[in-house]
């Protein structure tokens, strides 16, 4: 009975999420926000160099009048002093109820429904950050050379992921009582999963505490529901993925549904099973077989004038 509008920023943080819903609520009646969980509590990175916040703070100020500076550069006096109505002056009308802008690449697509498809696109940036992400991390399992974290620096992780979630994520369901909230761990592959489970190890330790601490968040705030997919057979198979982490459009029916009808929600009863569950899954994967198979399909990428 709403409007759903999407506004997913690509490889966005939770720090820059946040600045955003902070404009929102403050404009905005939000009932309910659906909020993807990206594993980005990892590095608990606030802002993207390559955009550096200080660039476009002033936008989502309280002040409207100081919005003229982004119009303030080279590229937009040069648009003026032509009077130029192009694209790249003026904009372009776009729908906001829309999927994630990728969906309408045809060279993400084709990357969907198996191994041989993912070969026969390595050589594009993306996939060949994957294929060797999975060589790397096989080829060290199979030396049995994980890499291997102090307790003290597991400890300061962990700590640093949950006071980064509590200040950009469940701030916001502590501020809005009359919004609901729905957070939802994405089904990254099980390659990914196995990545963190064999290889980097200290990953499924604060992926853990996370969970957990969310979940108990939580228990206590009736507007916060928790949602996690991570035990389910879907990531198991490598044609629904087009890398390790981004899945096929069509399962977001699936998970929409979920937030209805309440399947993968996560409560203080079942998550001690769902994470267990999904560390056996991800230790019982065979990610050492997987890095062979690419390493086969990457090798004509490797070679130049004839030898490699």
């Amino acid at each position: 009975g709403g409007n759903f509008v999407n506004i997913s920023m690509s490889a966005g943080d939770y720090f820059e999420r946040a600045m955003v819903l902070n404009f929102l609520f403050r404009e905005k009646n939000i009932r309910n926000v659906i909020y993807s969980l990206d594993s980005v509590y990892m590095n608990t990175r606030a802002g993207y160099s390559l955009f550096p916040y200080a660039t476009y703070e002033y936008l989502y100020d309280k002040s409207p009048f100081n919005d003229i500076r982004v119009y303030l550069n080279w590229h937009y006096i040069k648009c003026l002093s032509t009077w130029s109505s192009n694209e790249d002056c003026v904009g372009a009308s776009s729908n906001i109820d829309r999927p994630n802008a990728w969906l309408g690449d045809s060279e993400n697509m084709h990357r969907f429904g198996g191994l041989d498809k993912w070969c026969a696109a390595s050589g594009n940036y993306m996939m060949r950050d994957t294929i060797d992400k999975i060589r790397q991390a096989g080829h060290a399992v199979a030396s049995g050379s994980p890499l291997r974290y102090s307790e003290a620096e597991t400890g300061q992780r962990v700590a640093n992921a949950l006071a980064y979630v509590d200040k950009y994520v469940t701030s916001f369901v502590r501020a809005h009582p009359e919004t609901r909230f729905y957070f939802v761990f994405p089904p990254y592959s099980r390659a990914q999963y196995a990545i963190w489970y064999q290889y980097r190890t200290i990953n499924p330790i604060i992926h853990a505490a996370v969970i957990r601490h969310l979940v108990s968040e939580a228990s206590l705030l009736p507007n916060m529901r928790i949602f996690g997919f991570e035990d389910e057979a879907y990531s198991d198979d490598i044609a629904n993925y087009m890398d390790i982490v981004h899945s096929h459009p069509d399962h977001d029916a699936d998970l929409l549904a979920s937030l209805v009808n309440g399947h993968g929600r996560l409560t203080m009863e079942n998550v001690e099973g769902y994470i267990a569950k999904s560390r056996q899954k991800g230790l019982a994967y065979d990610l050492v077989g997987l890095a062979d198979k690419l390493g086969q399909c990457a090798r004509p990428a490797e070679t130049k004038g004839g030898q490699e």
